[in-house]
Order: C-alpha cells, then sequence, then structure tokens
C-alpha cells in the first residue's frame, strides 16, 4: 500500500481532532507538536480497580451512554475503554484496516472525554486483532512476513492513538494486549514506549494473556504491567460427571495467586488486572475467553461460581492493584451473549469490590 509521509500523517490527525469551527483542539495540537508538559493531575500509585466498556462503533451512541450510566450506577471509579482494531491476517502489514467495528479518531475522542468527563479515571485499552473470520489464528500468534513494516505501522498506529488519549486527558494507555509471539522483541518496544512517553504524560501499560504474562521482558519500562486473567476453572467435560464447587475452583486459582506474590517480591513493576470476565451462558469454565453458547436453564450460574472464586481468592490480595472486570457492551440483562453480570448477585460482587477499593 502507499504509505503516507509523517508530516502529512500529522496534518490529517490535526483536521480529524479539529474543533466544530475547524480549528484544532488545543490539546491535540500540543500533543503533535511538543513533548507533554507532565504538568496534568495523574493518578499515584493507586488501585486501578473498575470496569470495562467496549465500544463498538456499529452500536449506536445510546449503548455507550447506558453502559457509563451503569458505571455510574454501580459505582465504578476507574472506566476502560476497550476498543478494536483490525490487521487483515497474522502475517501482513498495512494497519489497522477499515472495519465497521473501528471508531474514527473523532469517535474516541469524543468517547474518552465523555468517560472523563464524569470524574472517573481512564483508561484506554485498544486491541489489534485478525479480521479474517475464517482465519485459525488469533492475536498471539502474529507473525509478520516483512517485520520492519509491521513495526513500522505499530508504531504508528500506536502513536495516533496516544495523541487522542493525551487530548482526552486519559490516565493509562495499554500499547499492547496479548501479543505474545511478539513480545519478547524488547528491541521493538522499548523504542516505542520510548516513543509514546514523548506524546502522552499519562501511565503507559501492556497486557499480557494469563499464561504468558511473566514472559514480558520490557515490563520495567512500563508502568504497569497489565494480567488478562482468564485462567480455566473447570477441566475439560468435568461438569458432566460431577459437581463443581467454589472451594474447586479457589483450589486452581492459587498457584496463579502465588505466582503474582513471587513476582510483587523480585520486580518491581505493578501488576494489574486488565480484564478478568466469565461469560454468562457458559457450560462451564475451562475456557473462559470462550463467550459460549445458549444454556438458559444456568443463565449466570456459572459465571457468579468464578467470580466468587476469583474474588475470594485474589479480591483483597496485595499481590496487584487493581481488577478491570470485563465487561459492559450493551447486552440486555437477558440476554445470553457476553459478559456483562446477569444475576444480581454478581452484580453485587462488582459493586462491593468498587467500594472496597475507594476506602483508604
Amino acid at each position: 500500500m502507499q504509505r503516507l509521509a509523517p508530516v502529512f500523517s500529522v496534518l490529517i490527525l490535526i483536521a480529524v481532532l479539529a474543533g466544530p469551527e475547524g480549528s484544532p483542539q488545543r490539546s491535540a495540537v500540543h500533543g503533535v507538536h511538543s513533548p507533554p508538559s507532565g504538568n496534568r493531575a495523574l493518578p499515584a500509585t493507586r488501585n486501578w480497580t473498575g470496569l470495562t466498556i467496549i465500544f463498538n462503533a456499529d452500536d449506536p451512541w445510546s449503548v455507550f451512554e447506558r453502559d457509563l450510566q451503569k458505571a455510574e450506577e454501580w459505582g465504578a471509579s476507574v472506566v476502560q475503554v476497550q476498543v478494536s482494531y483490525y490487521a487483515r491476517d497474522h502475517s501482513s502489514a498495512g494497519f489497522p484496516v477499515f472495519d465497521r467495528r473501528t471508531p474514527t479518531k473523532k469517535q474516541l475522542l469524543h468517547i474518552l472525554k465523555s468517560v472523563k468527563s464524569t470524574g472517573k479515571s481512564l483508561v484506554l485499552h485498544p486491541v489489534l486483532l485478525i479480521q479474517d473470520p475464517d482465519s485459525q489464528y488469533w492475536r498471539g500468534q502474529f507473525e509478520p512476513v516483512h517485520e520492519d513494516l509491521w513495526w513500522s505501522d505499530y508504531s504508528r498506529w500506536i502513536g495516533e492513538l496516544a495523541m487522542v488519549a493525551e487530548s482526552a486527558e486519559t490516565d493509562l494507555l495499554f500499547i499492547g494486549s496479548e501479543l505474545t509471539s511478539l513480545q519478547t522483541a524488547s528491541s521493538r518496544w522499548i523504542p516505542l514506549i520510548q516513543k509514546t512517553r514523548s506524546i502522552f504524560s499519562g501511565k503507559i501499560g501492556y497486557s499480557a494473556n494469563w499464561d504468558s504474562w511473566m514472559k514480558v521482558p520490557f515490563h520495567s519500562e512500563l508502568d504497569i504491567l497489565g494480567l488478562n486473567g482468564y485462567f480455566p476453572l473447570d477441566l475439560p467435560g468435568e461438569s458432566a460427571i460431577r459437581a463443581v464447587t467454589v472451594e474447586d475452583y479457589r483450589s486452581r486459582l492459587l498457584p496463579h495467586w502465588s505466582a503474582m506474590n513471587q513476582w510483587k517480591q523480585q520486580h518491581e513493576t505493578p501488576l494489574v488486572f486488565t480484564e478478568v470476565g466469565y461469560p454468562a451462558s457458559a457450560i462451564d469454565l475451562s475456557r473462559p475467553w470462550d463467550k459460549g453458547s445458549l444454556i438458559l436453564e444456568q443463565l449466570g450460574e456459572k459465571q457468579k461460581l468464578g467470580f466468587e472464586a476469583f474474588l475470594g481468592v485474589f479480591g483483597d490480595s496485595g499481590s496487584h492493584c487493581g481488577i478491570l472486570f470485563y465487561a459492559l457492551h450493551g447486552h440486555d440483562p437477558g440476554s445470553p451473549s457476553g459478559y456483562t453480570p446477569v444475576l444480581k448477585e454478581t452484580r453485587m460482587m462488582w459493586t462491593q469490590l468498587f467500594q472496597e477499593s475507594m476506602r483508604p
């Protein structure tokens, strides 16, 4: 594909972020032309406990508004906005490609400012996915044919997101999510982190998959190392043989709790659970990253057990600096799809943790 000169890209971004009369937003211009001053107030090392709202540009704006209102009602003081961008396949550069689910820069700025206007701490968590629905690969298996071109596209993409995040006074920006096959390339990540710091004055993190979070060699360059905590709780087919209890689930989480405590003793980089979720319609929790199928008679029951076990182990643990629940996405409470809590008892677990996280 034909590639734009950097200065031309910057001019386009300024035009996109222009105010209603065509002049650039002041903060956007500041982010483009000079390093951030570092003077704006940021949360100190703190508890980043809150919830995630997924924004899909295909949804009506009212869906996001309802989710943000729900975050208010449930008492979340931190809102993580997750947005999806797409590469054509696992090996190609030239991304992100057009996708109706992806917000424009102007939409993203509006989303972030809407959250910030509520007074909540704001986290931006962009994810790069594979667009081909028939692909056998997932984002942890990117394998660029042309590595330099791929990383050039990635650096440009993160740089543009950092400018938008700075304009919205975002508190925490994740510059990667579950890129397992690429996350050992410190020589690529460290310059990217340095470039992002020249644009963005908030905190910078990277979120790793539950089975590879200890394999992020550049973590000391970050402010936060994120952990997407989809730890399997059931053995495949186990629930068809016997009733699995909360105590079973807790015992299976304890090795992960031990690993995190050992990490804390050996490293200074704070850990945050960037995603913790259980699907409402799960038959079992052997694959909590899979939203499951339609099982109306037990809708929400496995979800409740999963959160009860997780919070029983990690809820008041000193091994991390916060839990960002996954996720609100405008789902009707009666819908069998998605990760939004469907039972009152589950919602109360979230609310209780939000309240506890705000105590001195």
